[in-house]
Formats: structure tokens, C-alpha cells, sequence
């Protein structure tokens, strides 16, 4: 058995397609945080929801104990060890069960391959694909003839093949690359099937009785190849599609994501409209997408296994993206806050499911929701109501816990970035910036600053900071320096920004914060601690660990916009304020 196409792989996705309530009904307290409603999963992929509400995924298994030797990805030898430990598990209240065991599971090294997606047909019959990597000689080689099939599990729990999809990718090979399959996801239209074949880089349509057509094929891309290849001008490579999910919007047109294979190029997997047998891409940028699924409205939700591209030196960062409805693109969860991602699904409820930790070993893979309803930060819940806030296109601010209070000052008209692309959320944020940033949020809610006020200070002429500089000084919410500069292109410390936020609520309230208890530790003795102390009652400010503020440590642009965020959403609590037009 010789795995050819590391691409079809590498990673594991699930969907999900929703059609009636849930058995949960709407969580007791909604949250855009993960919410833990499965554990104990062997290598969950696709998902979906049944004509019983309830959400059902795929388990790819553990393989077994029946070992044979295979050629790896590397053009290694690897042990691919078989046994019937793949599984179809049902997710509701409760809790969840295995409703399908002992189906076929391989693990090659450490991938697993096993039943890698469930759905159901317009008759409420569960359907699963079993995937491969390989071709017909590999399947033998298994002993195990379900791998590379569409099964079908009848209610009294028989499996019988419906078709055979790494035969017909034998026997025609549409994309002409060689005979590879891996069957990796599935979604019915009414009662034909289609499935998207990683390895066959191409979706295909199984009717009923089992006859397989092609619904599109997707071609390679001739790409740079990287840096480690040494290759004679123009240096280029083919880089495989490798479709990992199809999709239906309500309107019931075709979706369909691509991973990419080798060399995985940054920003080139997209997420293809299919019609007639075409293929056009439809959402573009994205980088190795593991799966994708339409919400009832529209919106989709994006889940990138390695969104810094598979091969870079600092592992896989996966992230689950939000493309609105406006088409603006909003990061939900990136990195650490998303273990080795499954796949993505969107609830009839509304919520976004998730399967993770899928590669964390036997046993370790869960089942999540969300609510893309609902702000990360409750400090900032008023003021940002993601359903609300627009994606703000700031490319270099996934990695950042600050992201939505970024993107939601910038709604505000508060924060702006360095270019349309790039706001530099670790970048130490000047006292002119932080003016500025004040100035507009005390305007955006409804606080009549002069456009004219004395100049307060002689080393900001010319600044395009000096008029809100000169505001805010009138105000008393800025103080210059001993000297009687304001010293604008300097750093403004933690405390100072402490102070600043709350003389500017005294400024749009017409009263100061509620005093607040002690707070940190580190800041006994400053200036600016009783204002700490209000802003942290407040909830607008967090310590760095450990009891301790750093008072004097430099306030990033990232930190600013969640401070800024929170203030406006205690205006908007107070009546002071109301959401942007």
C-alpha cells in the first residue's frame, strides 16, 4: 500500500446540515465561548444533524490490532494497523451514544481514516463515506472492501455499500493525475449523494441505486515551489485542489472547499460555487480549509486547519472564520483556542458546532458549540453585538485576544489601522494615538467636543492629532508633562491609559466611575491608582496575573481597543450611548 498524496491526509473535517430544532432547545446561557457537549470521541471528522434534532459524527476509530507495512507520505515505512473500532455517534441532551460500532478503521502511522462523514437522505437514512487514501491495491492490501464507499446504515443497523468510489476512481481517474482515493465529505440533495473525493480531486454524484457521476473536477495549480526544492526557472509546481467538503446553501446550490495540497501555498484555498458541471471560485484567500458550512441566512462559517499553511515552522494554526452576509470576514477562534479541528456545522438553532482534538489520540476528540450571537468578552457585550459588528478586513489580528474589541472599535469609528489590512495590535500605542482614539469615542457617543480648542501644548503643531489633542486637554481628560510638553509620539503607560478612560467617562457622564476596591498590588502609591481601581471595578481593565496591573508597562493598540470597547459599552448601559447606525 503506498499513500501517495499527503494533501488527502494531513487533516480530518466534519459538517453539518440542519434542518429542525435541536433536542437541547437554546443553551441556558448562550456564549460565544466553547460550550462541551461531547467527549470521549476516537478521531470525530464530519457532523451533522438528524431528522431527530440531534447532531451525529463520524468517528474515524483508532484502527486495530491487524498490521501490515505501507509506504508513508515520506517514502517511509509506516504500519497501518486495521479493526472495526470506527463509529457513528448521536450528540444530544444528555449526552451522547454510539447508534453505529465496529466499522472498518485504519490508523497509517498516526492518521486515521475510517468513516470520515454521516448524513442523511430526504428519507432519514443515515449515510456515512469511508475514507481511503490510496487506490483499489491499497484497499486489498487492508483486506477490508468498505474503505472508499458510501455506506449506507439501514435502521435495523445493517451497513451495505452503496457505491464503490475508489473503483470508479480506478476505472476513470477525472482528474488524470493517477488513481487516488479518499472519500472525506458528504451532503445529500434530497436522495442522490454527493461526496467530495480528497484524493480524486474531484465531487461526485451517487444516485440510490449506486451509479456514481462526476459533479465537478477540480484541477491543479501550477505554484512557486518552496525554497527547500531546487528547481530551474520558472520553478514551478503543480499543487492538487483536494476537495475536503460539499456544501448546500438553502437555496440549494453547491458549495464546495478545498484544502490544497503540496506545498500547501498560503491564501490559495478557496471555496468553490458549483454549476453544471463548473467550478467557480466563490470565496477566496483562505488557507488549507478543512471544511466549511452555510448557515439558513447565508453566512458561512470557514474552519482552516492550518490557517499559516502546513508547512510553516510553527505548526498548524487552525481558525474558524465568519464570512458575513455583508462579506466581511470575522476570526471566532484561532489557534490554541482551536485543538486539531474536525470540521464545522452550522444548527438550526443558529449555533456553530464544532469537532476538535480529532488527531489528539484515542479518545480525546469532543464535540463543541458556540453562539456567534453572543460577544467573547461580556465587558464588551453592549457595545459589540457580533451579530452586529462587520468584519473590520485587519489581516494580522486573528492571532490576538483582542480581535472583536478591535473590530468593534473600529465599527465604532474609534480605532483605525495602519493600512486597510494591517492594524499591528502588538504595535505600544502613542499618547497622540490614545487621544485621538478618546476623542472619537467620547464623539461616537453623542459628547459635543470643541473643534476649536486652545492649543494646549507647543510640541504638537502640525500633528494630525493637535485639534483632539487640544479637545481633550480643554476637557481635562489628558494632562501634559511637567515641562509643559505633551511629548505626542511617546508611549503612553498602563496607568495612564487608566486615568485617561476615566476622566473621559467623567467627561460623557456628567459623573466619575464608582470608586473601586483594591484591585493590584503593584500600583500602591501611584497617581493613577484610584482611578485603577475605578476602571478595574468597572471591568474595563485586567490585571497581568498573578494580582499585578504593571502600571508602568507600555498599553498596546490591541489592549487600548478592549479598554475603549468596554467604556463605550458601559455607556451604552448608562443611556450615554447607542450603537452606530
Amino acid at each position: 500500500m503506498k499513500v501517495r498524496r499527503r494533501a488527502t491526509r494531513a487533516v480530518v473535517a466534519m459538517v453539518l446540515s440542519a434542518s429542525v430544532i435541536p433536542l437541547w432547545g437554546m443553551p441556558a446561557a448562550a456564549t460565544s465561548t466553547p460550550e462541551v457537549l461531547a467527549t470521549g470521541l476516537n478521531a470525530p471528522y464530519k457532523l451533522t444533524q438528524g431528522p431527530d434534532g440531534a447532531i451525529y459524527v463520524a468517528e474515524a476509530g483508532t484502527g486495530g490490532t491487524k498490521c501490515i507495512t505501507v509506504t508513508g507520505p515520506e517514502g517511509d515505512e509506516v504500519q497501518a494497523c486495521t479493526g472495526p473500532t470506527g463509529s457513528i455517534s448521536r450528540v444530544a441532551a444528555g449526552g451522547n451514544s454510539r447508534v453505529a460500532t465496529e466499522l472498518p478503521s485504519v490508523l497509517v502511522g498516526e492518521e486515521p481514516f475510517g468513516p470520515m462523514a454521516v448524513d442523511f437522505n430526504s428519507s432519514g437514512v443515515m449515510h456515512l463515506v469511508m475514507g481511503l487514501g490510496g487506490d483499489v491495491a491499497a484497499r486489498t492490501a487492508l483486506g477490508i472492501d468498505h474503505f472508499g464507499t458510501l455506506l449506507q446504515v439501514s435502521p435495523n443497523g445493517n451497513v451495505d455499500v452503496v457505491a464503490d468510489l475508489v473503483t470508479f476512481e480506478e476505472e476513470n481517474d477525472p482528474d488524470g493525475v493517477e488513481p487516488d482515493s479518499n472519500p472525506f465529505g458528504l451532503a445529500f440533495d434530497g436522495v442522490d449523494a454527493l461526496v467530495a473525493d480528497a484524493g480524486g480531486n474531484d465531487v461526485l454524484r451517487v444516485t440510490p441505486d449506486g451509479t456514481i457521476t462526476v459533479e465537478a473536477v477540480f484541477p491543479a495549480t501550477m505554484v512557486p515551489a518552496p525554497p527547500f526544492m531546487t528547481l530551474p526557472p520558472p520553478g514551478l509546481i503543480p499543487m492538487q485542489a483536494v476537495p475536503t467538503a460539499v456544501e448546500f446553501d438553502a437555496d440549494g446550490a453547491i458549495h464546495v472547499s478545498q484544502l490544497t495540497g503540496f506545498p500547501f501555498v498560503v491564501g490559495a484555498a478557496n471555496i468553490f460555487s458549483v454549476s453544471g458541471g463548473t467550478a467557480t471560485p466563490e470565496h477566496t484567500g483562505f488557507t488549507n480549509i478543512i471544511d466549511h458550512a452555510v448557515a439558513d441566512d447565508g453566512t458561512v462559517y470557514v474552519l482552516e486547519f492550518a490557517s499559516n499553511g502546513l508547512l510553516s515552522p510553527d505548526g498548524p494554526q487552525a481558525a474558524l472564520v465568519q464570512i458575513r452576509t455583508d462579506g466581511t470576514r470575522k476570526t471566532l477562534l484561532y489557534g490554541d483556542e482551536l485543538p486539531a479541528p474536525g470540521g464545522v456545522a452550522v444548527g438550526s438553532d443558529g449555533m456553530v458546532y464544532l469537532s476538535v482534538c480529532t488527531l489528539c489520540g484515542a479518545g480525546q476528540g469532543m464535540v463543541w458549540r458556540i453562539d456567534p450571537a453572543v460577544a467573547s468578552d461580556s465587558a464588551t457585550a453592549s457595545a459589540c453585538p457580533p451579530d452586529e459588528v462587520p468584519g473590520s478586513g485587519f489581516a494580522d489580528i486573528a492571532p490576538s485576544s483582542h480581535r472583536e474589541a478591535i473590530e468593534c472599535a473600529a465599527w465604532w469609528g474609534v480605532v483605525n489601522g495602519f493600512s486597510a489590512t494591517s492594524f499591528v495590535p502588538d504595535g505600544n500605542i502613542t499618547r497622540a494615538q490614545v487621544a485621538s482614539m478618546i476623542a472619537r469615542a467620547l464623539r461616537a457617543a453623542g459628547v459635543d467636543l470643541p473643534t476649536d480648542a486652545p492649543d494646549a501644548f507647543p510640541d504638537d503643531n502640525g500633528s494630525i492629532h493637535e485639534a483632539d489633542i487640544n479637545a481633550l486637554a480643554d476637557a481635562e481628560v489628558i494632562l501634559g508633562q511637567p515641562d509643559g510638553n505633551f511629548n505626542p509620539s511617546g508611549d503612553v503607560s498602563r496607568a495612564q491609559v487608566a486615568s485617561m478612560v476615566a476622566r473621559a467617562y467623567l467627561v460623557a457622564a456628567g459623573t466619575a466611575l464608582a470608586a473601586g476596591p483594591e484591585a493590584f498590588t503593584d500600583d500602591a502609591g501611584s497617581v493613577h491608582e484610584a482611578d485603577i481601581n475605578a476602571v478595574a471595578a468597572a471591568g474595563w481593565v485586567n490585571g497581568v496575573g498573578g494580582g499585578l496591573f504593571n502600571p508602568d508597562g507600555n498599553a498596546t493598540r490591541a489592549q487600548f481597543s478592549s479598554i475603549i470597547a468596554r467604556m463605550l459599552s458601559t455607556l451604552v448601559d448608562d443611556g450615554l450611548a447607542s450603537l452606530p447606525a
